[in-house]
């Protein structure tokens, strides 16, 4: 494969062949993070789901810390992937919508972890603008997105599209023109989220990725320790992949959510397409088998890793940039501070010796990993980003938590958009227009998320105040 190596000193290329230093018996642990795109936190067999198949997350699961109540800093991709590489929330590191540059790079997370003497790789989709920078990584195979609707360089710093065309015998325009159709038809349309499979399962994007991910650690073998971010596409729509996944499920045996044909009582946006039952079955049917082959892609990356003899030296971190409704209040995607688009899958597979899967509730923020990254690496904790907080500590058994959090999306002023605030088992919401705030109250403990909005109960009003002040404190910090 035509790997590009960027050298830390001079940004040249340089081949594959001059990796020649050994990873084995470094002190420091390799770090593998896995991340996926738009994925509902509840989509996984050890998560509890009655028909999607995950056998390799589950059995990644039983090795691993599982936490139950992680959330994403935006859920939007771009604010949400920045947040986890600076340590901070979109207001303060300036990216508060996709495509937008950060305010500094200096204390990126790989330039860190660079200067520590790692060697960090990136596979798949960053989302960091401009995708035509390194952003601190030394190997890049980029695929941000396989089309250029929203950022004309997605498809000519693209290493997927080149390789794709290429195989297949077409121009990278033409195919990212295959892979765009859906996507032009709008919204409301049910092809938008459905897609077609435009490429068989060797030229998926998923496969890809995989591929890349097992090249690079089958093959690495220099004297330093590596961080490898491998980011899959999906399952972000459009969901429809290819046989043999598109076909896995029966859309008659889909679950669809409880709140599925209701209205949110409350003040989210969101699509609500008057579509039959049978269409959203589809959909929903497609979304579970775009994740097993993901699944099946992180199988073959652990069993590298394994193959290689790294597996009890790595520290593995699976998560996703934010969730994805899949029907719940009848709604697709993420944008909302629902359950559903904010909290995210969390799996912390720590180095050294195994303890078993445990599980914790907890409530943990994916800016947390920022600190936590270096703290396995043996770096002191960015002061910088000290809202990132180590969760070392807690998997080292420490009773100290800060049991909150926040996330956010809108204007770069503040002043317009969503903030949620979380308290123990408390979520509010700050609905900003022009700087006035309207709020919402939720208890997490509710059987069915977000589907009773206490705000207006009286016996909560102080409560309320409470958490409304704590939100425009938060927006005058960052």
């Amino acid at each position: 494969m035509n790997y590009k190596l960027l050298s830390l000193c001079t940004g040249a290329a340089i081949s594959a062949s001059s990796l020649n230093i050994t990873a084995k018996g470094t002190e420091r642990p390799n770090i593998l993070f896995i991340m996926t795109d738009q994925h509902n936190a509840g989509y996984f067999g050890f998560m509890g789901h009655p028909i999607l198949k995950t056998p390799n997350l589950d059995e990644l699961a039983q090795h691993s810390a599982v936490f139950t109540s992680a959330y994403c800093a935006s859920p939007v991709s771009g604010p949400s992937r920045a947040a986890v590489f600076t340590g901070k929330y979109p207001l303060q590191n300036g990216v508060t919508s996709n495509w937008i540059k950060l305010k500094d790079e200096s204390g990126l997370l790989t330039k860190k972890l660079a200067e520590a003497g790692y060697f960090n790789g990136m596979i798949g989709k960053l989302h960091l603008t401009p995708v035509t920078d390194d952003h601190g990584f030394q190997f890049r195979r980029i695929c941000d997105s396989p089309y250029d609707l929203y950022d004309k360089e997605e498809i000519v710093e693209n290493d997927y599209l080149k390789w794709a065309a290429s195989d297949l015998g077409i121009s990278p325009e033409r195919l990212a023109a295959l892979a765009g159709e859906s996507e032009r038809c709008g919204v409301k349309d049910s092809r938008f989220w459905l897609g077609w499979s435009w490429a068989d399962d060797k030229h998926q994007i998923t496969t890809w990725t995989g591929n890349e991910a097992v090249s690079f650690i089958s093959s690495y073998d220099r004297g330093q320790p590596f961080f490898l971010h491998v980011s899959f596409f999906g399952p972000h729509h459009p969901y429809s992949t290819c046989a043999p996944w598109d076909s896995m499920y029966d859309p008659q045996k889909v679950v669809l959510p409880p709140t599925f044909g209701k209205i949110q009582p409350g003040a989210q946006a969101g699509i609500r397409p008057e579509w039959t039952e049978e269409t959203w079955r589809k959909i929903i049917a497609a979304y579970y088998g775009n994740i097993s082959a993901i699944d099946n892609q992180v199988g073959r990356i652990i069993k590298t890793l394994k193959d290689k003899g790294l597996w009890e030296n790595t520290l593995i971190i699976f998560t996703s940039d934010h969730g994805d409704h899949m029907g719940d209040f009848s709604q697709l995607g993420k944008g909302t501070m629902l359950e559903s688009s904010v909290r995210v899958p969390l799996l912390i597979k720590a180095p050294g010796k195994e303890a078993g899967e445990k599980r914790y509730s907890e409530i943990i923020n994916l800016i947390d990993l920022y600190n936590t990254f270096l703290h396995y690496a043996g770096i002191t904790a960015n002061q910088n980003s000290s809202e990132s907080t180590s969760i070392q500590s807690l998997l080292e058994g420490s009773k100290k938590w800060k049991n909150q959090t926040f996330s956010s999306i809108g204007s770069a002023d503040g002043k317009n958009g969503q903030v949620m605030y979380i308290k123990d088992n408390l979520k509010c919401i700050g609905f900003l227009k022009n700087g006035v705030m309207k709020t919402e109250l939720y208890n997490r403990n509710d059987k069915i998320p977000d589907s009773q909005n206490i705000a207006d109960i009286p016996g909560n009003a102080r409560i309320r105040a409470e958490m409304e002040t704590t939100i425009r404190k938060w927006i005058e910090r960052q």
